[in-house]
């Protein structure tokens, strides 16, 4: 059985934003949304492994919702810069590592992948996981479909049972409960006087929104009747407002097209620009190393003479990488070799070169060697600086 994961990537962004601090590049550019995200998307596909995974994106406010009602979302904030700022960052990352991006004018994410889970659930053999912080996906759900809803630090993962289990009805359902009771996070009306409780009583005794309409002088109270039959209009268009489209013209779900390629190379240099180094760590954890190829080593024994040492001590400048266990290094010329050196050996260049030297954890070097003082750089303490 093959696995399809559909993530809601600008819900989940924007979560990501507000969960992390204000993090930023060495140019200054914020990153704590774009880090918050790579983290939860690195995560959830570790944890699942799927064969194939494409990322559902809003265009803007403006969509079909809005032109039948335009109070639809009214109440949200206005996007701050700072993560308006990160979107394109949030592109590149998924281009990177392989995630189809989607999108279409006048559609939510949401509508996006409704088309797409839908289009997958056609396949006998493939299971469809949607990652989302918003529950109105919930009404996706069905024998191949799960959502895994993220809620802080954790994932809670909903299947149908799961569902019928907190809500007291099936997933397709959804969207005449928030017809019945809204739902204020999108501004969606609902009827006056219609909570949760009863608006779960009211379909578990008349099935939908549409036979409950059907039958209005049977409701009991008498209130809950009034407040009904003062809002057939309202709770039609909730309804319309909180049922996902599930045909987005041109959105159509092909397999080879959503399999997960990563670019290593670039992903490497994404991390890299924006200082993003433990996201580089789990991308390769997760899909292996680069096909960068490695530097060339040369071992330099203890027991060699000046002369083997020459390309090393005419260097100007030096990173070294200290095994801390044995004193053992590697030493890179600057943009040049790297040699595989002793722990005599790295005593004697610490000791006797003239060039700058480049190295981490400074304190615990000085510990087990010692190096010349006068032209060390530490990037330890240089990242410290940086970012306290």
């Amino acid at each position: 059985m093959q696995k399809l994961m559909i993530i809601d990537g600008s819900g989940i962004f924007y979560r990501a934003f507000y969960a992390m601090p204000p993090l930023s590049a060495p140019s200054g550019e914020p990153t704590g949304a774009v880090t918050g995200f790579a983290n939860i998307i690195l995560k959830l596909l570790r944890e699942y492994s799927p064969d194939m995974a494409v990322v559902a994106m809003d265009t803007s406010r403006k969509t079909f919702r809005t032109e039948i009602f335009a109070e639809y979302k009214a109440t949200r904030d206005k996007m701050p810069d700072e993560l308006a700022a990160q979107i394109p960052l949030l592109k590149e990352f998924c281009e990177v590592t392989g995630l189809k991006t989607l999108a279409a004018e006048n559609f939510e994410a949401d509508d996006i992948i409704g088309t797409l889970s839908k289009q997958a659930s056609d396949n006998s053999q493939l299971t469809t996981y949607i990652v989302t912080g918003d529950r109105d996906a919930l009404q996706l759900i069905n024998s191949s479909v799960r959502v895994l809803l993220t809620k802080s630090n954790k994932v809670e993962v909903y299947d149908e049972e799961k569902f019928l289990s907190d809500y007291g009805f099936v997933p397709q359902k959804l969207v005449d409960y928030k017809g019945l009771s809204g739902d204020t996070s999108d501004n969606i009306p609902g009827v006056a006087g219609i909570g949760a409780k009863t608006a779960t009583k009211l379909l578990q005794e008349f099935g939908d929104l549409e036979n409950v309409l059907a039958h209005i002088e049977e409701v009991k109270p008498k209130k809950i009747r009034e407040n009904l039959q003062n809002s057939v209009e309202i709770a039609k268009l909730s309804k319309r407002l909180a049922q996902i489209d599930c045909n987005v013209p041109g959105v159509e779900f092909v397999a080879e097209d959503f399999k997960i390629v990563p670019d290593l190379k670039r992903a490497d240099e994404f991390c890299r620009r924006l200082a993003l180094n433990v996201v580089k760590k789990k991308i390769h954890e997760l899909f292996g190393e680069s096909a960068i190829e490695p530097a060339k080593l040369l071992e330099v024994p203890a027991s060699a003479s000046m002369d083997s040492f020459y390309k090393i001590f005419l260097a100007d400048k030096l990173v070294v990488a200290v095994d801390f266990d044995n004193g053992s290094s590697a030493v890179k010329i600057f943009g040049g070799e790297i040699f595989l050196v002793d722990k005599v050996s790295t005593e004697k260049i610490l000791r006797e070169t003239q060039a700058e030297v480049i190295v981490h954890d400074l304190k615990r070097l000085y510990k087990i060697l010692t190096p010349q003082t006068g032209k060390i750089f530490s990037t330890e303490l240089a990242a410290y600086l940086l970012y306290p």
